[in-house]
């Protein structure tokens, strides 16, 4: 711990936030923090619901998800990364990795409604109609990555 000059007192410890943190992004923050976890409130009262009687369907589900993302999805996104996010500019790199991020995850998330079209979808996978499910799941990261150039762009503005 530091001493102040002078005194044998040490000094008070650090903000937990860092000083550069506002009032807005404080609340940005905990917004989000409260829909991720009544998100993950809605998945665990879904989960317990119907995952009784389709533990088997679910747990084939949830590994065939980890085998995509280890054997498709994460050597794309290396690929992507080394040939797209070069040649992009550099306001609009970290908002596409975002969004990319968000593709991926959510291409894992859609996989059940691009096998069968016909069949009837696991409710506890994907509660909503197929249709909505895919356009959200699109358009969800691609609007955080708008949002987040946007306000880099004003930021950068400001500090003009």
């Amino acid at each position: 711990m530091r001493r102040r000059e002078g005194g044998s007192r040490p000094a008070a410890p650090a903000p937990a936030l860092p000083p550069s943190t506002t009032r807005a992004q404080l609340v940005v923050r905990l917004v989000l923090a409260a829909a991720g976890v009544a998100a993950l409130a809605v998945g665990a009262r879904s989960a317990w619901l119907h995952l009784l009687d389709q533990w088997w369907p679910v747990l084939r589900w949830a590994a065939g998800g980890v085998l995509v993302h280890d054997l498709l999805l994460a050597p794309l996104a290396l690929l992507l990364g080394v040939l797209v996010l070069r040649r992009v500019p550099p306001g609009w790199r970290d908002p596409l990795r975002g969004a990319l991020l968000g593709l991926a995850t959510a291409a894992v998330l859609v996989l059940p409604l691009l096998q069968s079209p016909a069949r009837r979808w696991n409710t506890t996978i994907l509660p909503t109609p197929g249709g909505v499910s895919v356009l959200v799941a699109v358009l969800v990261p691609l609007a955080g990555a708008l949002i987040a150039v946007a306000v880099g762009r004003r930021r950068a503005s400001r500090s003009r």
